[in-house]
């Protein structure tokens, strides 16, 4: 027996999942390798825009949770705390597209106004952290322009791309 998804099976699944993970493991050696910060890019969210896109609802509710678990226990960052608001956003950002389209909502609107509202979820809960001292920092680390750049790069990708799926093919079940 077969598990079919968007574009395959079960094991196109598993190895979108193993090249996720191994690039969640990779990822803080290519922050100090490039001298960049790649973290402003939000990797974690383009392989949950992905993997929702490609793959299925609960694949891209387990990234979002496993993807910053893996990066702190590797390299203890982001922080425990930062991680758990990067996992609640994440997790938002998966919910409210699934609602949206559910509502046919179009793509890009949906995939921008997800992103939006947990980013408001996300910097509430950061507020508190900081306002309590459960976390030091600044409210907001990531430029705004650049916030705003990305959530219209992967809004856009996110339309187009799910322009040229059959989302009747779509397997949500998985």
């Amino acid at each position: 027996m077969t598990y079919k998804t968007i574009n395959g099976n079960i094991y196109s699944i598993a190895i979108f999942d193993v090249v996720s993970i191994t690039l969640a493991f990779l990822l803080p050696s290519f922050v100090h390798l490039a001298n960049f910060n790649l973290y402003l890019l939000e990797p974690f969210r383009i392989v949950l825009i992905f993997s929702f896109l490609l793959r299925s609802r609960v694949n891209a509710v387990l990234l979002a949770i496993l993807l910053p678990v893996i990066t702190l226990l590797i390299s203890n960052h982001p922080s425990l705390y930062k991680g758990s608001i990067i996992i609640t956003e994440l997790l938002i950002n998966t919910f409210l597209i699934i609602l949206f389209e559910k509502k046919n909502m179009n793509y890009f609107l949906a995939c921008a106004a997800s992103i939006i509202i947990s980013k408001i979820f996300y910097y509430g809960i950061k507020y508190f952290y900081l306002r309590n001292g459960i976390m030091e920092g600044d409210l907001i680390a990531t430029p705004i322009i650049t916030q705003i750049l990305v959530m219209l790069l992967l809004s856009a990708v996110y339309y187009f791309l799910n322009r040229n799926i059959d989302f009747k093919k779509r397997s949500f079940n998985n």
